[in-house]
């Protein structure tokens, strides 16, 4: 994956940002991944049990990086096309599915599938 520098310079202020606490940001500027859970909206003042589990991460290079995390062992599967550009992180779960298409909104990040399928998603950071 390749990243434009306009793309670096703005995820360098997006993750900054989330640093004082100001935005909401897949990853933090080195460290550990982040895990986060994509729920549907309708679920997000409680903690569902269906939920897909992800972990975002920036990379040595600054490259942001992401991976579904499988429910059976601690397999993981790499996400497609991954852009943020500090306020819009979409994704592919496969290489030729579906984007999933979220804008920051406070401490998460709310929207849907480019599909049509008009179903609101909210990714939450993990509360385990």
């Amino acid at each position: 994956m390749v990243i434009k520098r306009s793309s670096m310079v703005a995820l360098f202020v997006g993750l900054s940002l989330l640093a004082f606490g100001q935005s909401p940001s897949p990853a933090r500027l080195g460290g550990e991944p982040s895990r986060w859970y994509l729920i549907k909206a309708e679920d997000e003042d409680t903690q569902p049990q269906h939920r897909g589990a992800y972990e975002f991460w920036v990379e040595q290079t600054g490259v942001l990086n992401g991976a579904m995390l499988l429910r059976t062992g601690n397999g993981r599967r790499p996400l497609y096309e991954l852009q943020y550009d500090g306020s819009t992180l979409s994704f592919r779960q496969q290489p030729t599915g579906p984007r999933l298409v979220l804008k920051g909104v406070g401490d998460k990040f709310q929207g849907t599938w480019d599909s049509g399928l008009n179903l609101p998603l909210v990714l939450v950071r993990a509360w385990d």
